[in-house]
């Protein structure tokens, strides 16, 4: 059931898309716009509702997700519980839907974005907060500020052992450091300007400004160095700015995505109905791999336009 939530936004995003489009393009003299006889070829009309049908899918797919962990989140509350309980099965529910967010909904995720959709779910969030791929328990979750949570990082994920389910609040300290794929399991704190390295666990008991490795975690000797806060906790409004303009154009390769698998659905309907479904069954391989091709090709020419050749070097974030 909730797998089906990605194929119910798209089936509306594309029903308003279509239909918008139609609407916009049929009709120049009440938008302003020339009219274009070849538009009424339906590739072309899919292809101009790509856009349009793609943000109607974004946000569609957003509210039913932040509905759905909304409603799973009513009634949760710390302790032990059955796995096969209501609670149990909520919790479950919760991580899988927001699993499939950070999929789905990647062009908001390790953005400025993500602090906010991150309150919208229901969790506390202090101000600039870095967060990425996190998933969480949102109804469990405070982070403080200025605090950074990288790649894959778990915040108050349950924890499941003699057939009941555990879960407790959990706490990221201001300017405290979860990183990648760190855990901080139910009921468990990072301290304020703490760290947790790369695939560890957070510590049932820590001091502030430790630094923790492993899983189970064993301390770690770290030297803090100074750096411009302006440049990492604490960016002026024209870096925020800049960074805002450049992460709207992530969703740019979510279009890409919709625009091939448009145009790959118009290709086998022209091949079904030009040369039958047999032909079009043997030649699937070669459209699919043709498909694959451009994707991977607009992922390296924008590796080369945007990033350029890779070298070593220390940047603040």
């Amino acid at each position: 059931m909730l797998s089906m939530i990605p194929f119910l936004a798209a089936a509306i995003a594309g029903f308003f898309g279509l239909s918008l489009a139609a609407a916009i393009w049929r009709s120049p003299a009440g938008v302003g716009l020339p009219a274009f006889p070849a538009l009424d070829h339906i590739y072309l009309q899919l292809l101009l509702a790509v856009p349009l049908a793609t943000l109607i899918w974004f946000l569609i797919l957003m509210l039913l997700i932040l509905g759905t962990v909304r409603l799973l989140s009513l009634g949760l509350r710390e302790g032990f519980h059955p796995v096969r309980s209501r609670i149990g099965w909520q919790v479950w529910a919760t991580e899988r839907v927001l699993d499939l967010a950070r999929d789905l909904l990647f062009p908001i995720y390790a953005s400025l974005f993500t602090p906010i959709w991150l309150r919208l779910l229901g969790a506390k969030i202090g101000k600039n907060v870095e967060a990425s791929t996190v998933l969480l328990l949102p109804s469990m979750t405070t982070v403080g500020d200025g605090a950074f949570l990288a790649d894959k990082t778990m915040v108050a994920s349950y924890e499941l052992g003699g057939g009941f389910v555990h879960i407790a609040p959990a706490k990221i300290g201001k300017r405290a450091f979860l990183g990648n794929s760190g855990m901080t399991a139910a009921g468990r704190s990072v301290p304020k300007n703490s760290l947790v390295a790369v695939l560890s666990a957070t510590p049932a008991k820590a001091k502030a400004g430790t630094s923790w490795l492993g899983s189970p975690p064993v301390r770690l000797r770290r030297v803090a160095q100074s750096s411009d806060a302006s440049r990492t906790f604490e960016p002026p409004r024209k870096l925020k700015v800049a960074r805002a303009l450049w992460e709207i154009c992530r969703f740019v390769p979510t279009m890409l995505t919709v625009a091939i698998t448009v145009s790959v659905l118009s290709l086998f309907s022209w091949l079904a109905s030009h040369t039958g479904y047999f032909v079009a069954a043997v030649l699937g391989g070669v459209v699919m791999m043709l498909a694959g091709a451009v994707a991977a090709g607009s992922a390296v020419v924008a590796k080369w336009l945007l990033v350029g050749r890779i070298r070593v070097g220390e940047h603040p974030l």
